[in-house]
């Protein structure tokens, strides 16, 4: 497997984001959907180069065309079905609530929160950029646009 680093990269970034999409909340349970270990489903997502049963059971799990991720990691641009997996511009919070479900706040859902909220909200996302840059991959705006970091002094 000679593909270029990048193309291992955007592979996980795809990885990373279809498992987000799909609400599964973590790597050990994306993992244990697909059949392998947390630690190869970890080295998948952080863009180490893994075999083709491995790419071809992450495809199945996320419900995506085996044959498309194989050509990102050949360098080629993402598929249109994958390209939307892809973020937009705009960054997410997903988190799990207490009650099992999955939420997902966009930015612009924290404008209508209390500052104690928005404060631990902004800090999620700014830990979620720091992940990220760990992770070689794009990093997220360090505040929301238009939110502040102060904690409300009532809380």
């Amino acid at each position: 497997m000679s593909a270029p680093a990048r193309g291992w990269d955007t592979l996980a970034r795809i990885i990373r984001e279809r498992r987000w999409q799909l609400g599964i909340p973590s790597q050990e349970a994306a993992a244990a959907r697909a059949g392998v270990s947390p630690n190869t489903w970890h080295r998948l997502e952080s863009g180490a180069q893994v075999g083709p049963r491995m790419v071809h059971r992450a495809a199945t799990a996320l419900d995506l065309d085996p044959g498309q991720l194989w050509a990102v990691v050949d360098g080629q641009p993402p598929a249109a079905e994958i390209a939307g997996v892809l973020p937009v511009d705009r960054p997410a919070l997903v988190y799990l609530a207490t009650d099992g479900r999955v939420v997902q706040l966009d930015r612009d859902d924290l404008t209508t929160m209390t500052p104690r909220e928005r404060a631990l909200c902004a800090a999620l996302l700014d830990h979620a950029r720091h992940q990220l840059d760990q992770t070689s991959t794009p990093s997220l705006p360090a505040t929301p646009t238009g939110i502040d970091h102060e904690e409300d002094p009532n809380a």
